[in-house]
Formats: structure tokens, sequence, C-alpha cells
């Protein structure tokens, strides 16, 4: 973001004539802004294309509300346990990065600090566990990941 610094002032008054693109933003982020900070103390989280349906292929239903149980919406059967426990985790994984770099932007363009700090808050709560997250996960032809199973989802969720 160092590369808008010097010009953030022009991006806030460019904002306020287009109003849709921060409600837009504010949308998008509100699940993880809005809810408590989900990271797990340990990294347990599991390759996504687990959370689809064995029997139907469907993708399961995603409720960051509810890590317990994964529901399949074709057939309605509902999944416990691994693998399903873990690629939920890497939803939320996906979510917190992918989301904390839209609040980031919105603090940029808007300078509400409530964006600020909840980024401020997910950051530090990964930087308080992920060092104790051990490596773990089987993919195959891949190698394993701390927060995810695998090498390449873990790059993939630091560059984000």
């Amino acid at each position: 973001m160092i590369q808008f610094s010097k010009k953030i002032e022009q991006y806030r008054k460019r904002i306020q004539n287009n109003p849709a693109l921060v409600r837009h933003l504010q949308e998008e982020v509100k699940a993880v802004f809005t809810s408590r900070i989900q990271v797990p103390e340990k990294g347990i989280g599991n390759w996504i294309l687990y959370y689809y349906c064995p029997d139907c292929s469907a993708a399961l239903e995603f409720n960051r509300n509810n890590e317990k149980e994964h529901r399949c919406p074709r057939c309605g059967k509902i999944y416990h346990g691994e693998p399903f426990h873990g690629a939920w985790w890497s939803h939320i994984h996906n979510q917190n990065a992918i989301q904390s770099v839209n609040m980031g932007i919105l603090f940029f363009l808007t300078n509400e600090k409530e964006y600020f700090e909840k980024v401020k808050q997910i950051l530090l709560t990964y930087a308080k566990y992920y060092a104790g997250y051990e490596i773990h996960g089987n993919i195959p032809c891949n190698g394993p990941g701390k927060a995810e199973a695998q090498t390449l989802d873990e790059a993939i969720l630091h560059t984000i």
C-alpha cells in the first residue's frame, strides 16, 4: 500500500463520486468484519477440494459459524470430522486473507479505523499461533504446509 500513500487523498476524493465501490467492498468484508476472529490455535487447514460431497460431488454449504456440520445442498447429507473440518478451516484462512486485503483498501479509502483494527487483530492472532503450527498434510505431489495442507496453498495464503 506504500505505492498509494502519495495519492491517497486523490483516491479518497475519487471514491466520493463512486460510493457503490465502497458499498461493494463493505459487503464483501461483512462476514469477516462483523464476526469474531477465527484463527485456529493449531494449523489444521486441509485441502479445500475435500469440501465436496463424496456421494454427489456438490460443493458443501460453507457456514462460517458452524465448523462441526458440513451439509451437501444436493443430497442433504451432513458430514462431520475430517477431512471436512480441516477443509472448513482452509475456507476460514482464505476468507481471513482476502478480506483483510479488502479491509485494508477500505481503511485507505474511507479512513475508518475499524477496518485497520480488525486486520490488526487478525494478523496478531495468526502471529500468536502460526509459529506453533505443526507441518501436516498428505496431498499427493505436493509438500505439506502449516496453516494449510500443502505448500502451494500455504504460499498462496501468504501472498494475499
